[in-house]
């Protein structure tokens, strides 16, 4: 799934994964930012695993993959990181 909208905080939800059947469900999300992403905050289930540049629409961004593994049927809370 894409989702795409210019905002200074990043937010995903994690409703799905309470309805999830499966022992877990994975999370990946790639986050492009102008500059550096700050991964100050990240909820502790999250890690960082790939970094890089791309252009994207005939911009530059750089893009911060971050990856977790959540055990299914168990309510989460929403992914947010910023302001």
């Amino acid at each position: 799934m894409k989702i795409v909208f210019p905002s200074k905080s990043v937010w995903f939800p994690l409703e799905l994964t309470r309805v999830i059947s499966e022992p877990a469900a994975y999370v990946v999300l790639d986050i492009l930012t102008r500059g550096k992403f700050d991964a100050k905050g990240l909820p502790a289930e999250f890690k960082t695993t790939k970094t890089g540049k791309m252009e994207y629409q005939g911009r530059g961004y750089q893009v911060t993959r971050l990856v977790a593994k959540l055990a299914g049927s168990r309510e989460w809370k929403d992914f947010q990181v910023g302001p």
